[in-house]
């Protein structure tokens, strides 16, 4: 077997991780059918593994992968904390690999990270960085598929008819529970649709007793979010990739933040008019959420998904997938953004 050109490295388990997989599972398909050797490595639970092998099952897992020029990362190093980024494990990987790509999503990143180029939604500029940084909402990591559900005309009805509710690879149930609380106390004659992760099926029992009166039934080991996206009048749900699916489809959204950063990133997006910042979900009662779903408008959710379409066009892993094939053949396209910082070498 022919050595791989590019190997990804990403963490997903009952924890966190999931989004992270799927973004990289996207990139790898685009390269595969680019004719791209690819594989995959890092800390994928047995779930994880079994989505790797279905999408990708040509694609090795593990050590056949270590000595690719190129290294793609798409880890979050603390799961509470995505401005904490592990020096010693990035200058690991960069030993070992000619070309290292980082895509993150964090408001800071620091300028001495020991890689050839960070690429995503980072929030604030970095001064003199030592690596290429390719920077803004253009980045932000919403699949291709996107493009296919764009364009179809949205309809904002008086009231929601059908609510999407997605809280992540995430055991604590309290998001989606408050969620399907509050929507039920709306009074709202909608349906539901809860996507369900691996991490939440055990506390079925107890969503069901949350979502009260409510038609609502549970999607799970779904193909593909768009389709519900695309049905969905309101999103309502954790702070995640599926808030830039949602905006770059033009779906209203309100973010309830199931961990401390979130709520940070989350009041960014809505200082720009984007979504709604309902807050933390221990600072929430079902009743204050209900009471901040009652108040979107007609106009505001026109307005929301008017201007999360307007702020994330639906190809940034489109662009990511490309510059990867860039970098594949040693080339380093300037940023298009900030002051460049010079390129390290780790040979």
């Amino acid at each position: 077997m022919e050595p791989s050109e590019v190997l990804f490295l990403c963490t997903a388990d009952a924890r966190v991780g999931f989004g992270h997989l799927r973004r990289c599972l996207t990139l790898a398909t685009r390269l595969d059918r680019a004719g791209v050797r690819v594989a995959f490595g890092g800390d994928l639970d047995a779930a994880a593994r079994e989505q790797l092998r279905a999408a990708l099952p040509q694609a090795p897992f593990g050590n056949d992968g270590e000595g690719a020029p190129l290294a793609v990362l798409d880890c979050m190093f603390d799961p509470q904390d995505p401005d904490h980024y592990d020096l010693d494990f990035l200058r690991a990987v960069a030993v070992r690999h000619e070309r290292v790509v980082l895509v993150t999503s964090s408001i800071r990143v620091p300028p001495d990270l020991p890689v050839t180029a960070v690429v995503g939604h980072v929030l604030e500029p970095v001064a003199r960085p030592i690596f290429t940084l390719y920077r803004g909402l253009e980045w932000a990591p919403v699949a291709p598929e996107a493009a296919t559900w764009r364009d179809a005309a949205r309809d904002f009805p008086d009231t929601p008819r059908r609510v999407l509710v997605a809280f992540g690879n995430w055991a604590d149930p309290a998001g989606a529970r408050l969620a399907l609380e509050a929507l039920d106390r709306t009074g709202w004659p909608c349906s539901v649709q809860v996507l369900l992760p691996p991490a939440l099926r055990p506390h079925l029992p107890a969503l069901a007793r949350a979502a009260g009166r409510l038609a609502w039934e549970v999607q799970t080991d779904v193909p593909s979010v768009f389709p519900l996206l695309h049905a969905a009048d309101l999103l309502v749900g954790s702070y995640g990739n599926l808030t830039f699916e949602a905006l770059a489809l033009g779906v209203p959204s309100v973010v309830v933040a199931i961990k401390p950063f979130m709520h940070a990133y989350a009041a960014r997006l809505a200082a720009l008019g984007a979504l709604i910042n309902a807050g933390e979900v221990g600072d929430l009662t079902p009743s204050a959420l209900a009471g901040q779903l009652a108040a979107l408008t007609v106009s505001t959710r026109r307005a929301l998904g008017q201007r999360g379409r307007a702020l994330v066009d639906g190809q940034g892993l489109a662009r990511l997938a490309d510059l990867l094939l860039q970098l594949r053949n040693a080339g380093l396209p300037p940023a298009p953004h900030l002051p460049q910082g010079s390129r390290i070498s780790h040979t």
